[in-house]
């Protein structure tokens, strides 16, 4: 404490000027020591959407008032800065609450008052312009889509018809980050722009994403998609088998020791025919019509003109009769007549050929050693049973299912080393960075530039040189001589001194010294000059 108002009362034998530059070295250092105190202590900001209708930014501002979140806005540009800890958060909230949502007015703009005297041209161009946002924001509805643009190429109508040209879209996707448009996706968005657009085509819908590649291009023609379609529907097929396979060969032979693959001929081709059988060997009655004809003459014997009697005295002429006759008869059967027709839907599976490899068996010797041995000819059987019975096996169609069994080699499964970030990437570590660095940056202006500012105008205020007071004397012998107070290299009065000694022998010896030694007199009006100035 002593030391302390030592170093006070030297400080205050300081001229005025030099207590004034202590002064303002000492405000610096103070407020350069706030300014790091604050730094950190303070949060880092950043802002929180940098494309944001001005609509939203009072439902953004609302929300984040409500969850007491700590914010900032840009007077100039409007954006909204938050705290970049919370920033991940307070982006995951306000999407569960539709925010942002500006695709655009769409055709709200329909809706608004029309000027006076607008033209057809504008009206057209605005009827577009609507058509183009409505679109955008039907694609940014998808999962795998940020945001999207459409522009829309409609040629103005004309009368000749031979002049007409093809309308043209080009829509640019701009894609969430890891994420990719499947082949459906791309179809749909293609089919849903020509569909929302008189006289265009899918041909001439162009899909671009943000890093400018064109993703329309993998279309191609209708002849591809469709192949792409078999293509994928042999996939799901054969995937389906391996499945089935896979199903019932783990639980006896384990996971790792079964590779399964099957190879599908599906056939696509549709076709319809039409037949008609008979079988000739089913007969029925199925009618019958008999027609009996017949026809004769009677003949008289005996002489002409006699009659002969009978038993009875009777006489009779004795005839003889002549017949002829002919039978028609009409059978009508029915044979079994079948009419068939036959549609036969693409799709359908014309072969198939599976493929197994079975790893070795492991059997554990008396010594405790693994030794591997192959499947015997039974068990190989047994699989083949299994395996055909999970595919449903067809030999009339040419199915084949082949086993084989093969010693698997042993590879040691390498994992994938979590990347580790640096220990100074840490967030815990950022988060204490700014305390630390704010502790270190003080302590060093203290150390650094405060204290050896006050002990450089201590020690200023230690050698301020005493200028040596002349004090006549009158010696015994009545002569009167001048007398000086110890001194340094360099001279100046005190008060107390200047109080000692009288003006008059301040003045004798001034003028004494000036004669005797004018040099340091010369020192000591210069030092004089520079310490009031």
């Amino acid at each position: 404490m002593d030391k302390l108002l030592e170093t006070i009362k030297k400080l205050s034998q300081l001229t005025a000027s030099r207590q004034i530059i202590l002064l303002i070295g000492l405000a610096l250092s103070i407020s350069v020591g706030l300014g790091i105190v604050t730094w950190s202590q303070g949060q880092e900001y950043s802002v929180l959407y940098s494309e944001i209708d001005n609509k939203e930014v009072a439902e953004v501002v609302a929300i984040l008032e409500q969850l007491n979140q700590e914010y900032r806005i840009d007077s100039t540009t409007g954006l909204i800065s938050v705290p970049t800890v919370d920033k991940p958060q307070l982006r995951l909230r306000l999407a569960t609450e539709g925010l942002p949502n500006a695709q655009g007015n769409g055709f709200d703009i329909l809706y608004k008052e029309q000027e006076i005297g607008i033209s057809a041209f504008m009206e057209t161009a605005r009827f577009n312009r609507a058509l183009e946002e409505e679109l955008a924001a039907s694609v940014a509805t998808l999962d795998s889509v940020r945001s999207a643009r459409v522009h829309l190429a409609i040629p103005k109508k004309t009368s000749f018809i031979r002049k007409q040209q093809p309308t043209n879209a080009s829509v640019l996707v701009d894609l969430k980050p890891g994420r990719q448009l499947s082949e459906d996706q791309l179809a749909g968005i293609v089919h849903m722009i020509a569909s929302s657009v008189p006289a265009l085509d899918p041909e001439d819908v162009t899909l671009v994403d943000q890093k400018g590649r064109l993703l329309s291009s993998r279309l191609g023609s209708q002849d591809l998609a469709a192949t792409t379609e078999h293509f994928k529907f042999t996939k799901a097929v054969e995937e389906k088998y391996v499945n089935s396979v896979m199903g019932i060969l783990t639980p006896i032979l384990g996971e790792e020791s079964v590779r399964v693959k099957v190879a599908a001929d599906v056939s696509f081709t549709s076709q319809e025919r039409t037949l008609e059988q008979y079988d000739p060997r089913s007969l029925s009655l199925r009618s019958e019509q008999t027609v009996n004809e017949s026809s004769g003459t009677v003949v008289a014997t005996g002489a002409p003109g006699l009659v002969e009697n009978d038993e009875t005295g009777i006489d009779a002429v004795v005839a003889a009769e002549r017949a002829s006759g002919q039978i028609r008869a009409t059978r009508n059967y029915e044979i079994d007549h079948t009419i068939s027709h036959i549609k036969e839907i693409p799709g359908t599976i014309s072969r198939l050929s599976v493929a197994v490899v079975v790893d070795y068996k492991s059997q554990i010797l008396p010594d405790g050693t693994v030794e591997r041995l192959p499947l015997s000819d039974d068990e190989i059987d047994d699989i083949r049973t299994l395996v055909r019975e999970a595919v449903g096996f067809v030999d009339a169609r040419g199915d084949s299912v082949n086993i084989t069994n093969a010693p698997f080699i042993e590879t040691v499964s390498d994992y994938a080393e979590v990347e580790v970030l640096p220990i100074w990437q840490q967030p815990w570590i950022q988060s204490l960075m700014r305390p630390v660095l704010g502790f270190f940056g003080g302590l060093i202006l203290l150390l650094a530039v405060v204290r050896p500012f006050i002990r450089s105008m201590t020690s200023i205020a230690e050698q301020e040189p005493a200028m040596p007071v002349l004090i006549p004397q009158v010696a015994a012998g009545g002569s009167s001589g001048v007398s000086e107070l110890p001194h340094t290299s360099s001279f100046s009065f005190t008060p107390e001194q200047l109080q000692a000694a009288g003006y008059e022998s301040q003045i004798a010896g001034a003028r004494q010294l000036a004669q005797e030694d004018p040099t340091r007199v010369a020192q000591v009006l210069r030092n004089w000059v520079t310490a009031d100035g």
